[in-house]
């Protein structure tokens, strides 16, 4: 197995184990976390989305996560607070295959949707 592989696995490891401490919190009902680790910032259908929402004044706690990962590498800060916005968002809304995500068994009262 090569390094790159084997980092691969441990970060994914590790990322789970965060997200499964962060699962013992509650789940925030009016919390929906929009996240892409393939755009800088929000953009297509998150965005119609996010608009959406935010023209219907609903009282809700909007969490937006974006980091394209060939321009900017991973922090241990934003790994650490991406499991936890994942474990308490009662919605989790991605636009593209988010490989690392696939990984949580997400709660039962959570929903998960790619866009």
């Amino acid at each position: 197995m090569n390094l790159h592989l084997l980092m691969r696995k441990i970060r994914n490891g590790l990322f789970v184990t965060v997200y499964n401490f962060f699962s013992l919190l509650p789940l925030k009902s009016n919390k929906i976390l929009f996240t892409s680790e393939s755009r800088s910032k929000i953009s297509g259908n998150l965005q119609y989305i996010y608009e959406e929402l935010k023209s219907r004044n609903l009282s809700i706690k909007i969490v937006l996560n974006f980091r394209d990962k060939k321009i900017t590498p991973p922090s241990l800060l934003k790994f650490i607070v991406l499991a936890y916005h994942c474990a308490t968002s009662k919605f989790i809304i991605i636009d593209d295959f988010y490989p690392r995500l696939y990984k949580i068994r997400v709660r039962k009262k959570a929903n998960f949707m790619q866009v």
